[in-house]
């Protein structure tokens, strides 16, 4: 009888043992995944941050600028650049990271960047872009961002659907730096229309009660007048017969 009391005993204790240490362990898997989410937040931040300091770096720049950045070997990342913010995502965690930059005298142009070891800053006159390459193919059936800089229109890139790239060339068509009905194809680009500036803006996607009213249509006769823009924003629209916007701008 005592020893079967002491093998249930035993058998308890065991029991409770198992189930210790199966606690532990799950604590402890916890928090090795929760390091290394950690982990991958902060290299994450770090990375956005390095960008962010290079872009502040080209704006104080007087002169045209091509910089590289080395990226930490990390897990696949895809890395948006739009107007005014920088988004780096992890497809293995579902990690999101967003920083927002700002800039006074140079335009962010729109980009898209995924898992590349090598990130490059290319500055233009006032504008500037992040790409993994300054590779630019217009015939092949990939958005080469880098056209921009070669002056040259990627139809891979002049889409109606987002891609993540607004190159000059593909909405100022006629090359002559004004944007005007005459640059029309028919085709809205909606990564080069947004309230964010970026120097430049697609005429194509220009439309009324839509919530948007491009600021880089500031005080510029394009021949259309946008409605969104007429109310007291700091845009002036001179196409519109009311806007108060541009009772003290000389209208070119």
């Amino acid at each position: 009888m005592v020893k079967k009391a002491s093998t249930l005993v035993n058998f308890v204790m065991l029991g409770g043992m198992l189930l210790f240490s199966s606690i532990i362990f799950l604590n402890l898997n916890r928090i090795t995944l929760w390091q290394a989410s950690q982990t991958e937040s902060d290299l994450g931040m770090a990375v956005l941050q390095r960008i962010s300091d290079t872009i502040s770096f080209a704006e104080s720049y007087p002169n045209d600028l091509n910089a590289s950045m080395e990226i930490p070997t990390i897990e696949e990342y895809t890395l948006t650049i739009s107007r005014g913010s920088l988004n780096i995502f992890f497809p293995a965690s579902s990690l999101n990271l967003t920083k927002r930059v700002s800039s006074y005298s140079i335009f962010l142009l729109p980009s898209m960047v995924s898992n590349s070891r090598v990130l490059y800053l290319y500055k233009q006159g006032s504008w500037v872009m992040i790409a993994s390459s300054m590779k630019c193919d217009i015939a092949d059936q990939v958005c080469d961002p880098g056209c921009a800089f070669y002056n040259a229109c990627d139809p891979a890139c002049n889409q109606d659907v987002a891609n993540g790239a607004c190159l000059p060339a593909c909405v100022d068509r006629n090359g002559d730096g004004i944007i005007t009905r005459e640059d029309t194809d028919r085709r809205c680009d909606p990564d080069c229309y947004s309230n964010t500036p970026i120097g430049i803006y697609d005429y194509d996607c220009l439309a009324s009660n839509d919530n948007i009213c491009d600021p880089d249509t500031h005080n510029l006769r394009d021949g259309y007048c946008d409605k969104d823009c007429s109310n007291e924003n700091g845009i002036c629209d001179p196409d519109c017969s009311v806007d108060p916007d541009c009772r003290y701008q000389v209208i070119p």
